[in-house]
């Protein structure tokens, strides 16, 4: 956790969330964030984590495909394109009324 993992963006996340993949990331910044909107995936701070994330997800297969569902939906609800252009749109449209 330091300055330049806090500022990564966790678009390498959303793609496999968008695809239905559970993911196992570094909680911090933007992973942070995307973790905190629902069961998409398991933090890991250090390499003993990692394989412990990594082996929870292998052994437990319905787990593994709850998370991925999730992961969908979170990705659909908040960093679609069809999300994201709304929010696009008002900002520029607050930035022409300045």
């Amino acid at each position: 956790d330091d300055e330049w993992t806090r500022a990564k963006c966790g678009m390498k996340m959303l793609c496999h969330l968008s695809v239905g993949r559970p993911v196992v990331v570094s909680p911090v910044g933007a992973a942070n964030e995307i973790l905190g909107r629902g069961p998409v995936g398991l933090a890991a701070r250090n390499p003993d984590e990692w394989f412990d994330a990594l082996a929870q997800l292998y052994r437990d297969r319905q787990r593994c495909s709850e998370m991925g569902s999730c992961g969908r939906r979170v990705a659909e609800q908040y960093y679609s394109t069809r999300k994201v252009v709304h929010i696009l749109a008002r900002i520029f449209q607050e930035t022409v009324d300045a």
